[in-house]
């Protein structure tokens, strides 16, 4: 998963669910678009869902550094599509304990939890 900056993106082709994760990264998105690109990360299939699943993995050491922390934001969007609300609970503290603003989900007000 890689940022590219809004002037390159009618350039090259990339699947939808890397210009949601770069658009997102980048805050290239209005209000009204966020729930779309999040949709487009959550429905991610294949090799991407799956690098998306191993990235906050892989990187587990450089966000004590500010470094990897859409992935949480990216991996929690999986898992909340998956029926997953625990684990993609954890994985949306994580982002927004690192500065990444991710608007509360009804689930996460429904249960009565906290958010952070």
């Amino acid at each position: 998963m890689f940022a590219v900056p809004n002037v390159n993106m009618r350039e090259i082709k990339l699947s939808n669910v890397l210009v949601a994760t770069s658009k997102l990264r980048l805050g290239h998105f209005s209000y009204d678009e966020r729930r779309e690109l999040e949709l487009m990360v959550a429905s991610a299939k294949g090799d991407e869902r799956n690098l998306i699943m191993d990235l906050q993995v892989l990187f587990y050491r450089a966000l004590s550094y500010g470094i990897g922390r859409h992935f949480c934001y990216w991996r929690g969007l999986v898992l909340e599509n998956e029926g997953q609300e625990l684990e993609a609970k954890l994985d949306f503290d994580k982002a927004r304990r690192c500065g990444i603003y991710i608007p509360a989900r009804s689930w996460e007000m429904s249960s009565g939890q906290v958010l952070k």
